[in-house]
C-alpha cells in the first residue's frame, strides 16, 4: 500500500507548543515510511477554530491538495493535505 490516512492526532490542551504532536507525527511517517508507503494524507475543517491544526500540518510539511467544500456542514469545509515521503 502506497497511501496512508491518519485519522487524528490529539495533544492535550496544556501540552499543545511543546513538540509532542510533530514528534508523534514523525514517528508515524517514518513508520509509514519503513513499511513502504509514500503518501501521506491528513484531513481537518475548515473552521477558524482549526486555523491553529491547518498551521501544524503545513509547518510539517504537508501540502493543501484539496478542499471539499460543505462536507461537514453549510460553510464548513473538509480540508486534505499531503505529505509525500
Amino acid at each position: 500500500m502506497e497511501s496512508y490516512d491518519i485519522y487524528w492526532i490529539a495533544v492535550q490542551e496544556e501540552l499543545r507548543g511543546s513538540g509532542l504532536g510533530a514528534d508523534i507525527l514523525k514517528r508515524v511517517e517514518e513508520r509509514i515510511r519503513e513499511i513502504g508507503g509514500k503518501r501521506i494524507y491528513v484531513e481537518t475543517s475548515s473552521r477558524e477554530q482549526y486555523k491553529p491544526t491547518r498551521s501544524f500540518y503545513s509547518r510539517c510539511g504537508y501540502q493543501k491538495e484539496a478542499t471539499l467544500k460543505n462536507f461537514y456542514s453549510p460553510g464548513d469545509d473538509k480540508v486534505i493535505y499531503l505529505r509525500v515521503l
